[in-house]
């Protein structure tokens, strides 16, 4: 029986020494998604810039992929009318300089507003907390939410 040229000839794995194929040996555009193992692209095998806004699934992103996010409890206690206070929450993640966003508790008393001021300190969260309600307002802990950008 003659023997098969194109079996004999075939490269297999066990005849390719280790590193033989690369960049210069491979064709430019042969390279396929179902040529790559699962897993095997990895943030440390991407080039800096290479993933944009157009390659990031829309609603595939939860605060903590932008940021620090979490929660914090605030007790400002007694606010008087037309006033602010300002107080500063431990919160993990926070940096000096950091965009910040607030998301108040859904029973905040009504005329009361907060918002975030730059934080300064690493892991302070400064907030400043006022009253519009037109009376003093006595302002109890309450749980809000942050993300830290």
């Amino acid at each position: 029986m003659a023997s098969n040229k194109l079996d004999d000839n075939a490269v297999t794995l066990g005849k390719l020494a280790d590193a033989a194929v690369n960049s210069a040996k491979t064709l430019d555009d042969s390279i396929n998604t179902a040529d790559l193992k699962n897993g095997s692209v990895t943030k440390d095998k991407l080039a800096a810039d290479s993933v944009t806004t157009d390659a990031v699934k829309d609603g595939s992103l939860n605060p903590a992929d932008l940021g620090a996010a979490g929660t914090f409890t605030l007790s400002p206690g007694t606010i008087t009318n037309a006033a602010c206070v300002d107080q500063i929450v431990d919160v993990s993640g926070v940096a000096a300089g950091d965009r910040l966003l607030l998301t108040a508790p859904a029973d905040l008393e009504p005329g009361v507003v907060a918002m975030p001021l730059t934080p300064t300190v690493a892991g302070k969260l400064p907030v400043r907390v006022c009253n519009f309600a037109g009376t003093d307002v006595n302002a109890g802990p309450k749980t809000w939410s942050y993300l830290a950008i």
